[in-house]
């Protein structure tokens, strides 16, 4: 029975390891930019967009004048399911967690300075909270049955803050650099308790707490080359480099399942160094112009592998490992006349985690439409988006397989102010 009750716990205990490691390191599924997030983020060929100080530097030199953009998630609906999260005495403890909440995606400023184009940005591509109770009960093979209760409190975002400069270098190749400060948030609060159901005063016990927030230094290099029908880009996203960031963790579990051998454990530290990290990306992007009221874009992009660990203390054994994964994002505009244009577009993204020599597959798909109409020194754009990631792997101790699956919701509003 202690086995049993000590593998829920493990799986429950790294259950935020999962949902972070399918949202940090995605980073195409939630909506981001002005005109991108309604194509898809696809826009990597250049697009007229503010939002190219993310997907493209080189291209904001298709902004024309200066330009001030402001986009959010009115609405963003999520939910989580993992089904099982474990099988313990042959019964399946399937677990859900759901929520809403609104995002501030971007703001973004482009001014034209002589023969550059230079921007600032403030973008959170990512954010995900969620807090609540779960229970199960376990049936007893030979006594009493078990219950289970799990306190949750749970948050992680990024935030990236930048500057941008971009110049043409001839009538068809244009070059820029975005410098962002990256900041990952994360939280992570549990109380996990188990008890024999005939007697209460028999418990398996443990709380954990872990916040840390690092930032570090990403570099987004951006080149385009213009063309009649067509634009071609290439992103890259170089390698991220630590800067600062503390992080606290406390851990502690209590067992008196065997009275004659009571176990207590404590980890307590404070200020410890902790990472967060983002490999290398590169995009390729093309955006046509087949007819004059009519544009596509399609970019596909490479992330490289990824491995580190979290902490620098031995005691903490957090490492994160992904592989190397393509993805692909399409956009379609449509100039329906001079005040109003429609877009649709959309994203396939995979993410795979490695963990004890075993592999857990996300795949992401995502579906954007909206709309956006236009004067003479205003835009202002509505967006829906719907994002679902499947994906299996293999449970603790050879118990089979789990299926876990995300669902995204949303709204987008925005407004570009020209002057």
């Amino acid at each position: 029975m202690n086995k049993s009750l000590y593998r829920v716990f493990l799986i429950t205990l790294f259950l935020p390891s999962f949902i972070q490691a399918q949202t940090a390191f995605n980073p195409n599924v939630l909506p981001l930019g002005d005109t991108e997030s309604l194509m898809g983020n696809s826009g990597t060929g250049g697009i007229g967009s503010t939002g190219a100080i993310y997907y493209n530097p080189a291209a904001l030199t298709m902004v024309e004048g200066n330009s001030l953009s402001l986009s959010g998630s009115a609405y963003l609906s999520f939910k989580f399911e993992a089904k099982p999260l474990a099988v313990i005495n042959g019964t399946e403890l399937n677990y859900e967690a759901d929520g809403f909440q609104t995002v501030p995606t971007s703001v973004i400023i482009v001014k034209k300075v002589k023969d550059w184009n230079v921007g600032f940005a403030a973008l959170v591509p990512m954010e995900f909270s969620y807090e609540g109770r779960t229970k199960w009960t376990i049936p007893g093979e030979v006594g009493p049955d078990i219950n289970i209760k799990l306190n949750q409190n749970y948050s992680e975002s990024i935030f990236l803050v930048g500057l941008s400069a971009a110049r043409k270098i001839n009538d068809t190749w244009s070059g820029g650099l975005t410098l962002f400060a990256q900041n990952y948030t994360y939280k992570s609060i549990l109380d996990f308790r188990s008890e024999v159901s005939s007697n209460p005063d028999f418990i398996f016990q443990n709380s954990h707490r872990e916040t840390f927030a690092p930032t570090s230094l990403l570099a987004v290099i951006g080149l385009q080359k213009t063309m009649k029908k067509m634009n071609l880009g290439l992103r890259v996203a170089l390698p991220s480099i630590q800067l600062f960031g503390s992080a606290d963790y406390y851990d502690y579990s209590y067992s008196n399942f065997d009275p004659s051998n009571i176990e207590v454990s404590q980890i307590d530290i404070s200020n410890e160094t902790a990472e967060f990290a983002t490999p290398l990306d590169l995009r390729l992007g093309g955006t046509f112009f087949p007819f004059q009221k009519l544009t596509f874009t399609l970019d596909v992009a490479y992330r490289f592998p990824l491995e580190y660990d979290v902490y620098d203390d031995p005691r903490i054994d957090e490492h994160i490992a992904t592989k190397g994964n393509f993805r692909a994002n399409a956009g379609v505009e449509y100039l329906l006349n001079e005040k109003l244009s429609l877009y649709t577009g959309g994203a396939y993204t995979p993410t795979t985690l490695k963990s004890a020599g075993d592999e857990f597959g996300q795949n992401f798909a995502s579906f954007f439409a909206g709309a956006k109409s236009i004067s003479k020194y205003f835009e202002t754009s509505l967006g829906f988006f719907y994002s679902v990631g499947k994906g299996e792997g293999n449970l603790d101790a050879g118990q089979g397989k789990t299926t876990e699956k995300y669902t995204y919701i949303g709204i987008v509003l925005g407004t570009n102010y020209r002057f």
